[in-house]
């Protein structure tokens, strides 16, 4: 065991804080990040927690180091850094608490107390308290995010954390090497805390993403991803049809009988234009009570997928649509196609509602449809 006496003491602390402070440099980095795209408290003191931690490790990686060079014994400092990263990653568990609840004043006291007595009895290196706050604080993250699926991995952190206590306090005097394994699997638990930031990130940007291209009534594509899907695809010379649908009298619906029951309606025709242009194009809400299709699939007859749609809209809802569709022809443009989509489930409203017409440069349509007087 001579030659493994490195891993041990001053050495081994040394070389875990090497290991441990990057990642929690990046940890700050993405906390921060996270504070200066949403600009919600709950990030701030996260990121102030990080950002704190990050700085002591680094101190004592710089203490530890000067130390080590000039071989002086660092029996204090030892100390020092197990106590502090107790009471750090009770800290850590205090960050996460703040996501998602508003803390009451016992909230801080259990927090920030037991942080207090971690560091306090950490400097005796009894680390049974340690220990116990961990897991007490553990449980009362776990009642407040056990809907969340991250709670697992904040227990598995927390669990790999203890596990590294107990590991020392029972080897670190007689097997360096288990020692070492100790600190190692505290940077586990740090690196689980990592991955648990960065997937809440994601999420976070995907969530962005999604709300800038969707409909946030009907979850339906916006107008904007729409026209931007259509430019792409006549880019790429990609063949593709267009269905646009009118609600019919839904003003008369709002009217009648509130916007509530006309939401509900416009919702659950969204519901089957999602489900029919599902793995074969995209539904988009175009504006008010207009829904669009884009339908990519070739083999599918864009007039049979718009009978089917009507169908279903006027057996399953409480509302009916006027149709039109406009087939692909390689001299369209983008906006020619929605035009002449429009036209036709014109042609279909002005000749009966409820019904589908395709477009054909021969449709019987006014050439100033804006002085029609037709009620929708």
């Amino acid at each position: 065991m001579e030659q493994f006496q490195f891993l041990k003491g001053l050495s081994g602390d040394f070389i875990y804080l090497l290991i441990c402070t990057p990642i929690l440099l990046v940890m700050t980095v993405a906390t921060l990040q996270l504070y200066l795209s949403r600009k919600r408290k709950p990030y701030s003191v996260f990121s102030r927690i990080m950002l704190a931690h990050s700085i002591v490790n680094s101190m004592l990686f710089l203490t530890a180091f000067i130390l080590l060079v000039f071989n002086i014994k660092g029996a204090l400092l030892h100390t020092l850094i197990h106590s502090s990263q107790q009471m750090l990653f009770l800290l850590i568990l205090y960050g996460f608490f703040r996501f998602n609840n508003i803390p009451m004043i016992k909230d801080k006291i259990y927090y920030f107390s037991s942080s207090a007595i971690v560091f306090a009895v950490g400097v005796f290196s009894i680390r049974l308290s340690a220990i116990l706050c961990i897991t007490a604080l553990t449980w009362l993250l776990y009642k407040n995010y056990k809907q969340y699926a991250s709670i697992q991995s904040l227990i598995a952190s927390s669990g790999l954390f203890t596990l590294s206590l107990l590991i020392n306090d029972i080897v670190q005097y007689t097997n360096p090497i288990v020692a070492f394994i100790g600190l190692l699997v505290a940077v586990a638990s740090y690196s689980l805390f990592f991955m648990i930031i960065m997937s809440y990130s994601l999420h976070l940007i995907e969530g962005s993403y999604m709300s800038s291209i969707t409909d946030p009534l009907t979850g339906l594509y916006n107008r904007r991803m729409f026209m931007r899907y259509i430019h792409q695809c006549l880019g790429n010379s990609q063949p593709i049809d267009i269905i646009f649908a009118d609600i019919d009298n839904f003003k008369k619906l709002n009217d009648t009988q509130g916007h509530e029951m006309g939401d509900e309606a416009l919702k659950h025709v969204a519901s089957i234009f999602i489900e029919e242009t599902k793995d074969i194009g995209i539904a988009a809400r175009y504006g008010g009570e207009e829904i669009v299709a884009l339908v990519y699939d070739n083999s599918i007859s864009t007039e049979i997928l718009a009978q089917r749609i009507l169908q279903r809209v006027e057996k399953e809802t409480i509302v009916t649509l006027s149709v039109g569709y406009k087939n692909y022809d390689s001299e369209d443009t983008p906006d020619n196609l929605i035009k002449h989509a429009d036209e036709a489930m014109y042609s279909a409203k002005k000749t009966g509602k409820n019904k589908v017409v395709g477009y054909s440069p021969l449709l019987n349509i006014l050439e100033d449809k804006n002085n029609e007087k037709i009620i929708v």
